[in-house]
């Protein structure tokens, strides 16, 4: 198993409990992938107690059966998010109610697409350009698209969104939840699982090359204290990043051709996200302000958009109490907004909120933020599909002679690519055609 992410400690997890014999490689000194969470202790948070923060995932979007039930098995304390959402726009603080509908413009988007013939797709910017509707719509759809998908509005596809947004409808999607404890709590009780069944997690075990021929797997690499490693098998489900696949960093003798194009098809896209921490919420006097209460019983800031600022959305741990608040940017201009991020995002909340500078960085306790983008081991933040491309994330799914098995984010087939949930039905996926293929049958 390539990967202790969400796919492969999921994958590894099922194995495992099946009888087969698992040994997960990790190269990061942890689990979890592009779960990531930082635990600050009472010392730095100014907290009374510990206090998680996502350098990464953070969302539950809706209720995806598979998340829950893991949930529910672990014990995992699951809080939905609540709280006011305000908009800056013009100078001006209001409640997000009278800024220009996003949802809407996509909904008419779904209706135009499905009144087309079988096979249209087109980017989403060239939908915009031949759609009708009002600018202000079409500017909040866009940083919609490209924030939401951390996508390129001229290369994510018209026709995956449309099926994302079926997905998301099934299952609740404009729900959003967070676990109390962190994230990371996910992929640490999966690893307990998994090991408790006979499993093997190895961190600091950065593959290099597979090779491999039916039946036989040979990965080599080198550890965290230099030492080189090799580990050989009957099978291997390979749950790199999109972007690793892409950059070609693991090579594989032979290559799978088929595998590996499928793949190059796909687009990683970049994101951009940090989290302040305060010595108190001060944005909670603007709520207060608009909301006219005047006791302090005004409910929380949930969301603060800000078009055109950088970061242009925030958020804070509402109904969490935590003097935290988070930024977020996705897209093409994220490249450009990571030089300043932490100058930028101080002068947004400031002007946003009416405050001096100087006031807001006083306030600031701590800074936390993870590059994505630069990190080798995911180069970038998750999936999209670029148009013409919707069947990629599927013939990624056909196994190579029954030995090499791919999973992911990138590889879930059910219009849910970028979120936790995609990464473990892809990997319960790959596990069961594992389980199914003649060779593991026999060793078993």
């Amino acid at each position: 198993m390539l990967g202790a992410g969400a796919a492969g400690l999921m994958a590894g997890r099922l194995l495992a409990a099946a009888g087969a014999r698992v040994v997960v490689l990790e190269a990061r000194a942890r689990v979890g992938g592009r779960i990531y969470t930082e635990h600050l202790p009472e010392t730095r948070s100014r907290m009374a107690e510990d206090m998680p923060v996502e350098l990464g995932a953070e969302f539950v979007h809706g209720l995806p059966a598979m998340s829950w039930s893991l949930f529910r098995e672990a014990g995992i304390a699951v809080r939905e998010r609540e709280g006011v959402h305000l908009r800056f726009v013009d100078g001006v603080l209001h409640d997000d109610r009278r800024g220009p509908d996003a949802g809407d413009f996509i909904e008419r988007m779904q209706h135009w697409f499905n009144a087309q013939p079988a096979g249209t797709d087109l980017s989403f910017a060239q939908y915009l350009a031949q759609a009708h509707g009002q600018a202000s719509a079409k500017r909040a759809a866009l940083a919609y698209v490209q924030g939401f998908n951390a996508a390129d509005a001229n290369r994510i596809s018209v026709a995956a969104l449309v099926a994302q947004q079926r997905t998301e409808d099934a299952i609740a999607g404009d729900r959003i939840f967070h676990l109390s404890a962190g994230y990371d709590a996910l992929p640490l009780y999966l690893a307990g699982r998994l090991q408790h069944a006979g499993g093997v997690v190895r961190c600091q075990h950065m593959v290099e090359h597979i090779e491999w021929e039916t039946g036989q797997v040979c990965c080599r690499g080198v550890r965290g204290d230099g030492a080189a490693f090799a580990i050989t098998g009957r099978q291997a489900i390979v749950t790199l990043p999109l972007g690793v696949l892409q950059a070609g960093s693991v090579r594989f003798a032979p290559e799978p051709h088929e595998a590996l194009g499928s793949a190059a098809r796909l687009a990683m896209g970049p994101a951009m996200r940090f989290t302040l921490v305060f010595r108190e919420p001060f944005w909670q006097s603007a709520v207060s302000r608009l909301s006219g209460a005047t006791d302090g019983g005004s409910r929380p800031l949930g969301f603060l958009f800000a078009p055109g600022m950088t970061p242009p959305t925030w958020w804070t741990p509402a109904p969490e109490s935590w003097p935290i608040i988070t930024g977020w940017l996705g897209g093409p201009q994220v490249e450009a907004a990571r030089r300043n991020w932490l100058q930028d995002g101080l002068a947004t909340l400031a002007t946003a909120f009416g405050l001096p500078a100087g006031q807001v960085q006083q306030l600031l306790v701590s800074a936390h933020y993870h590059d994505w983008l630069a990190d080798r081991l995911s180069r970038g933040a998750y999936s999209y599909v670029p148009a013409g491309c919707l069947d990629a994330s599927r013939q990624l799914t056909v196994p190579i002679e029954q030995t090499l098995f791919f999973a992911g984010e990138h590889a879930d087939t059910d219009s849910e690519w970028g979120t936790v949930h995609g990464a473990l039905r892809s990997g319960m996926r790959a596990a069961m055609q594992v389980l199914r293929a003649p060779s593991q049958a026999a060793s078993r």
